[in-house]
């Protein structure tokens, strides 16, 4: 049997956001192949299955179109932080975000978001750094709180939080391009930075 030609109707309600989710999902594959210069919503549609009509119901243009899929692909990371940070004793989670961290950091996937950030923020007619930086304050956030309830709970003594995350962050970030990409080697490197990191910043 042949399947039922496709609706050409208004999607139901419920379906609404599975079909954005789906354009902003074939947006980053897209992306991942054509980068930001050469990224267009009749490849986005072709890849989404959908009509530019569709992508226009939901999305004003390419701009709009590709910070939802900043939005999302950051959201990702973030979220796998905190997934982590549930549970465990300070140094592992530690040592896990910094293992974890070091690996997607150094991917192919988050340098196009690099590229991305740049994009966007050129399109927008703003300074390159606005959008890194936005992006920076929500991770050191996060940093923040996972070390307030880590002092709360006893598990150390940190007298300046908010220079603590910053020191965390700001050491990741500036030693991820040489440290080992995988395997026991990465995970000795992302231990030692844990160990390091809490004595240093312990009283």
């Amino acid at each position: 049997m042949t399947e039922p030609p496709p609706s050409r109707g208004r999607p139901a309600a419920g379906d609404a956001p599975l079909i954005t989710g789906r354009i902003v999902d074939a947006a980053w594959e897209v992306l991942l192949e054509s980068g930001p210069e050469q990224f267009s919503l009749d490849k986005v549609a072709t890849a989404a299955h959908a009509s530019k009509q569709t992508i226009y119901a939901r999305f004003s243009g390419k701009l709009e179109l590709l910070q939802a899929v900043l939005a999302a692909r950051t959201g990702l990371i973030f979220s796998e932080f905190s997934e982590v940070a549930e549970g465990g004793g300070i140094e592992g989670v530690i040592a896990e975000v910094t293992r974890r961290s070091a690996t997607s950091l150094s991917a192919p996937e988050v340098l196009m978001l690099e590229r991305l950030i740049d994009w966007v923020d050129m399109a927008r007619g703003q300074d390159s750094a606005t959008t890194r930086e936005a992006i920076y304050r929500e991770m050191h956030a996060l940093l923040c709180g996972y070390l307030a309830a880590a002092v709360a709970q006893g598990q150390l003594v940190i007298g300046d939080i908010d220079g603590a995350a910053s020191f965390w962050l700001d050491g990741l970030i500036g030693h991820v391009r040489g440290v080992p990409r995988g395997g026991a080697e990465l995970e000795q490197w992302a231990r030692t930075f844990a160990r390091l990191f809490l004595r240093a910043v312990s009283e």
